[in-house]
């Protein structure tokens, strides 16, 4: 529904801006998973975006979940997703040039 939803506003708002911010690794996420944001996120064409690592918090039901990633593989993954949204916010602002 989501993604339905972000196609139709591209389509009846053509100087739409979206920005979105993702976390990365949270507990269960697979390689799949992060390979499925990436494309989606691609895909959709956010203007803007950022990324963030999942980060557990001491009595949080997250925090005791299994499926903990480890830290390298949740900083691959964000490290990816922020380069991903600054070449997406360059091209942007480069399109605008002039």
């Amino acid at each position: 529904a989501t993604i339905s939803l972000l196609e139709r506003l591209r389509r009846e708002v053509p100087s739409l801006v979206l920005r979105t911010t993702f976390i990365c690794g949270f507990p269960g996420e697979s390689d799949d998973d992060h390979d499925e944001l990436v494309r989606q996120a691609r895909r959709l064409g956010f203007e803007r975006g950022g990324a963030f690592s999942y980060s557990a918090e001491d009595g949080t039901p997250a925090a005791s979940m299994a499926g903990q990633v480890e830290e390298e593989t949740k900083q691959a993954r964000k490290d990816e997703l922020v380069a991903l949204f600054q070449e997406a916010s360059a091209a942007w602002a480069e399109a605008r040039v002039g």
